[in-house]
């Protein structure tokens, strides 16, 4: 009869250990699996806020004109709600256009109307149901022209971001509409913005420059922060548009297929 060696008997011991090894890490993958599936969830708008946990995407998909649309969700702290803008410009550029005598004015302007109009009908339903009713910072009308400072607070559904939101240095000429925020502090380029399609545009912020009574600032296609004429006895001056708009921070989430890629859309 042959004899175990040292070497052949510690080959019989793992031979049979492995069965149980390999037992043991498929309960702990499976157990694994089942607390991530559970995490998953459970997951709120808020949990993937930018600000929150960036590492899980930041982005949700919303129901636009039937078609589902990415939307970053920059923080979940913005008056309480989750603030999210649209990752990509709107197909069509709009004028900003406000009042005949001061057109810069954000409150009842063109692309005020068209926001909670238009665009906002273009929402499904389901989005439509939880928009928050946002405090929003905008410029006095009287401090525009007179390179004034006073902000006022207006309610709207939709709205544009601000010069102070996304730019890192304030300026002389413009009042502070709101704080900056991480996402952007984080990445300056990230201002860049393109269409659907790949291409590179500007797009207007609702702060007006109070020196004059007809320039509101904007991004341009390369991501600086510029001034932009709304428009006069010349014309009408058009842009590109971003959406940005609040959900509750607690809004259920679930991962869904979105044109091949497994992403985040609101539980209905």
């Amino acid at each position: 009869m042959g004899c175990i060696t040292k070497m052949n008997y510690s080959i019989v011991k793992w031979a049979i250990a492995l069965p149980t090894i390999f037992c043991t890490l498929l309960l702990w993958g499976c157990e694994q699996m089942h607390l991530k599936t559970e995490i998953e969830s459970n997951l709120t708008l808020g949990d993937i806020a930018y600000d929150a946990n960036k590492n899980l995407g930041y982005t949700i998909y919303l129901s636009e004109n039937e078609k589902n649309v990415p939307y970053l969700v920059l923080t979940n702290d913005y008056g309480g709600n989750v603030l999210l803008l649209r990752k990509h410009l709107l197909d069509e550029m709009k004028p900003y256009r406000g009042q005949s005598t001061i057109p810069s004015y954000y409150e009842e302007s063109e692309i005020d109307r068209f926001l909670n109009d238009d665009y906002f009908r273009s929402l499904s339903d389901t989005i439509r149901d939880i928009v928050v009713d946002s405090v929003v910072i905008i410029t006095d009308i009287e401090s525009i022209g007179s390179v004034g400072t006073n902000t006022q607070n207006i309610h709207r559904k939709i709205f544009l971001l601000s010069y102070s939101e996304v730019a890192q240095e304030g300026s002389l000429v413009n009042a502070v509409e709101g704080r900056p925020l991480k996402y952007f502090i984080d990445d300056p380029n990230a201002v860049c913005a393109t269409t659907l399609i790949g291409e590179a545009g500007s797009w207007w912020l609702r702060t007006p420059n109070t020196a004059y009574l007809n320039t509101v600032y904007g991004i341009s296609p390369d991501g600086y922060v510029g001034v932009c004429s709304v428009g006069g006895a010349e014309g009408v001056y058009e842009n590109g548009v971003r959406p940005a708009l609040c959900l509750p921070k607690n809004t259920a989430i679930l991962r869904d297929d979105i044109d091949g890629m497994n992403a985040y859309i609101i539980r209905s």
